[in-house]
């Protein structure tokens, strides 16, 4: 398995050089903890599209995996995301994954369900020959009882060649229906997975609280042979520490963590 962090814009400091950035992570994954990255993208600042365009310019350089995660998958559908898709994708050997959630409207299910399927199928079309694939995450119903869990978007499965699943383990332990395993349909699919804790408050946490069962998802993976990207997608404001330093040496500690799952990850004191 290959293990990436989610890095959102808060990890990063726009003003710094890349090459800097890059550095800063090298200096705290001494061990080789982690592969590489997957980045959150919202592609409405031209200044930090252009940034990341030579971030991962410079991560692949250096042999680190880059993954993006980009906005809605309805919103994928035009020429200037897809162009800009392809661009990062231009240093790139392999396709360059990009993660998007289903349709996320507060309209009604079948809305949401209807939609996802339509933007998927166009989605196909919009990226064949080109070195891209899309994975669906599955969604929890936090504030909103609309968004999609994995088998309402099953049936794009079906028909999409390069359209894959991404497993958010952390949103079934948030909505209390993780049973650490999948149904053949996405274990074929299964193309990425998103892994964090959750307390009562949301998710996207440390693995401080110990609710998700990082025990019985390991043996899982290794029943079905998973050699994929596992992305720790940890929130910013979350990691103890007070500084990007101490917050990147407590992100590696999760990492670390689910290496060796060994009960609960103390909180550090800095």
């Amino acid at each position: 398995m290959k293990y990436l962090l989610g890095i959102t814009n808060k990890f990063i400091d726009f003003d710094q050089e890349p090459k800097e950035w890059i550095n800063s992570w090298k200096e705290v994954n001494r061990d080789n903890l982690i592969d590489g990255f997957e980045i959150y993208m919202n592609m409405k600042d031209e200044k930090e599209n252009e940034y990341y365009l030579a971030l991962v310019e410079e991560l692949i350089k250096e042999d680190w995996i880059v993954q993006v995660h980009a906005p809605d998958i309805d919103k994928c559908l035009n020429d200037r995301m897809i162009t800009y898709l392809v661009k990062l994708a231009s240093s790139l050997n392999n396709p360059l994954k990009v993660n998007v959630h289903p349709v996320s409207s507060t309209i009604s299910m079948e809305h949401n369900k209807k939609l996802t399927i339509e933007a998927a199928n166009q989605l196909e079309a919009a990226i064949k020959g080109k070195n891209i694939c899309f994975v669906v995450e599955n969604l929890n119903k936090v504030q909103n009882p609309f968004r999609l869990y994995k088998d309402d978007f099953q049936e794009i499965f079906h028909k999409n060649t390069k359209i894959g699943f991404c497993w958010d383990v952390g949103h079934e332990v948030d909505d209390e229906i993780c049973t650490y395993s999948l149904p053949e349909i996405f274990e074929e699919n299964l193309q990425s997975i998103h892994l964090h804790d959750v307390n009562e408050l949301s998710d996207h946490q440390p693995f401080y609280y110990d609710n998700t069962n990082l025990g019985k998802l390991t043996d899982y993976l290794e029943s079905i042979n998973y050699k994929r990207e596992i992305v720790f997608e940890i929130a910013y404001d979350y990691l103890e520490g007070n500084s990007l330093r101490k917050k990147q040496i407590e992100y590696l500690r999760q990492v670390e963590k689910f290496q060796g799952h060994r009960g609960q990850v103390p909180r550090p004191t800095y």
